[in-house]
């Protein structure tokens, strides 16, 4: 006991003052990496740091674009070279399960985009404060002031904790949804649509009480029977279509019924995809629930209708007043149709109420990936929140964050 305590220290002393700062990303799936890929671009490119990525599932990764399995592939270790190295900041953004030998800190990049719209339950948290409450996740880097005044109000426990750490830095990942640039035609001819038409996105999450779990596939064949002059795409969280009856509902069902309607309307796509943001941009309004998506949408300042099952209660009600303001919300399948004319109606307004919803739980995306890669240069060589460089952490802490108070 006494030896591996005195390896440990050893290795986190050589950790915390010798070579580059250096920095794992153990990556799950697309969905994670879209955030993890920007700070991992600047990071490669920048002398101060050394680079690792490692793939923690046990079949190989595929991602739908070209650029991000290049940048995987370039600096990807095995399992077992990223269990054994020595790192300063192991970045997730999911739970952090990858056994690891040496001291590190773990770092926690938001997943989505929202805070507090879970379904409330007996004892259910938001996703985020069960991932600080692990013990081997000592930072954080929140989407927005909402994600900070969520947790302070819900965690004050975890908010005040010396061996925690939360920088309010935005969304990486989001910076592709405002800056990259998609020829709205020519999308739309791929998927077999009319460019010339109005569309809309009809976007599901996974859990229960989500769009299409809770509403009969058939309003959406309603949908593009009684409009054939409109562009229905649809998507969903990918975990949807994976479901088993374990969780009360059936993914393959509903992959089913939505290709079975894609195959029969000319005027509809089923699109699988973790990176929906070029279905955002070419799209003229969007139908979804409670996922993350919705406050996305709203940095692009298109209408959006809302489902909500009259059962669902959110677990922040902060969130649901935003996210209920900045919509058209809806119940009933048969609103659908009354919903989406309303949308597109060339008065349907809204925008300001948007423009709060994405500044609540938003800071800049275009600045998201540099705060992140800034603020880990500044902290420099560390390798544990029991270090005594870690005063340093928590004094940027206090400096960073003291605009929101």
């Amino acid at each position: 006991m006494l030896n591996n305590f005195i390896t440990r220290s050893i290795f986190a002393w050589i950790s915390e003052n010798f070579g580059p700062i250096r920095v794992l990303f153990p990556v799950v799936n697309e969905i994670g990496f879209l955030n993890q890929a920007p700070v991992l671009a600047l990071m490669a490119h920048d002398p101060r740091f050394r680079v690792a990525t490692v793939n923690e599932e046990s079949v190989p990764l595929i991602f739908s674009a070209d650029w991000m399995q290049v940048l995987f592939s370039r600096h990807e270790v095995s399992k077992v070279q990223a269990q054994t190295g020595i790192w300063n900041y192991v970045i997730v953004t999911d739970r952090l399960d990858l056994w690891l030998r040496w001291p590190s800190l773990g770092v926690y990049i938001d997943h989505g985009s929202a805070f507090g719209n879970e379904l409330a339950q007996e004892n259910s948290v938001p996703f985020v404060e069960t991932v600080l409450r692990q013990s081997n996740i000592d930072l954080a880097f929140l989407s927005g002031p909402g994600h900070l005044w969520g947790l302070r109000d819900s965690a004050p426990d975890i908010a005040s904790r010396f061996d925690k750490a939360m920088f309010v830095s935005g969304s990486p990942k989001l910076v592709a949804l405002l800056e990259e640039e998609v020829e709205r035609g020519t999308l739309l001819s791929s998927l077999g649509l009319n460019p010339d038409a109005s569309t809309v996105l009809i976007s599901s999450h996974w859990t229960k009480m989500s769009l299409l779990r809770d509403l009969d596939v058939a309003c959406i064949d309603s949908l593009c029977e009684n409009n054939p002059n409109l562009n229905v795409i649809v998507t969903c969280h990918p975990r949807l279509l994976t479901l088993g009856q374990c969780d009360g509902g059936d993914g393959e069902w509903i992959k089913r019924m939505c290709e079975r309607l894609e195959a029969k309307h000319h005027n509809m796509a089923f699109i699988r995809t973790a990176n929906p943001f070029d279905l955002m941009q070419v799209s003229d309004c969007m139908l979804c629930d409670h996922s993350s998506i919705r406050v996305e949408y709203a940095l692009l300042m298109k209408p959006v209708g809302l489902y909500r099952n009259p059962k669902f209660k959110c677990h922040s009600a902060i969130t649901d007043t935003l996210y209920r303001e900045s919509s058209e919300v809806f119940s009933d399948p048969g609103e659908l149709n009354e919903v989406v004319f309303k949308l597109l109606s060339p008065e349907y307004g809204k925008q300001r109420e948007s423009q709060k919803l994405a500044g609540y739980f938003l800071a800049d995306p275009a600045l998201a990936a540099p705060t992140i890669v800034e603020l880990i240069s500044q902290m420099g060589r560390i390798a544990s929140s029991r270090s005594k460089k870690w005063r340093q952490v928590k004094f940027l802490e206090a400096k960073k964050n003291s605009q929101y108070e």
